[in-house]
């Protein structure tokens, strides 16, 4: 229907409890999007973010069963300088090509950016190649 308004789903995972039916959707896009994430010891990854950088997965569904769109908020702790920064960032965010302008890829971008307010971290960051594709 035109101009219909679709009340977007989102939501959250720690690695451990998402479906692997979701999982499933996510990687065999990020195979498609981001292929040298896939290469030597990772061609048969299974998993969206390694454990080291804290992932929260932020999902757009159209259906308990079909993914719209994603982004993982990060964080890691590191040393610079001598001194400790605990630093978060969003990652991995798609929205699915025919989908894209529809504000699902912004859906899950603001669920993970709020999210990422929650915990203590000194910065986030969260740069993008092509803003519109959300």
């Amino acid at each position: 229907m035109v101009g219909e308004r679709v009340i977007k789903r989102v939501v959250s995972w720690n690695p451990e409890e998402m479906p692997d039916l979701i999982r499933v959707q996510i990687l065999a896009y990020m195979r498609e999007e981001w292929p040298e994430g896939f290469v030597g010891d990772n061609l048969m990854r299974n998993w969206i973010h390694p454990s080291h950088d804290h992932p929260r997965h932020f999902v757009g569904l159209l259906s308990d069963e079909v993914v719209a769109a994603h982004a993982s908020a990060l964080w890691r702790e590191f040393t610079e300088y001598g001194e400790r920064w605990k630093i978060g960032g969003l990652s991995g965010v798609f929205a699915y090509r025919h989908l894209q302008g529809k504000g699902w890829g912004k859906a899950v971008v603001e669920q993970a950016t709020l999210y990422l307010h929650t915990l203590p971290l000194d910065a986030a960051l969260f740069c993008t190649e092509n803003s519109s594709l959300l």
